[in-house]
């Protein structure tokens, strides 16, 4: 989570991105390959 706030950060400088935003593009393929990966 706190990857993700920095990530944020930096990627909007000027403006503001929801940290959750950035943690939902790097979680849900981790998710999707998980899920594929288990079969």
């Amino acid at each position: 989570m706190l990857l993700a706030d920095v990530l944020a950060r930096a990627l909007a400088f000027p403006g503001d991105l929801p940290a959750g935003a950035v943690l939902a593009l790097i979680g849900s393929p981790c998710f999707v390959w998980l899920v594929r990966r288990r079969g």
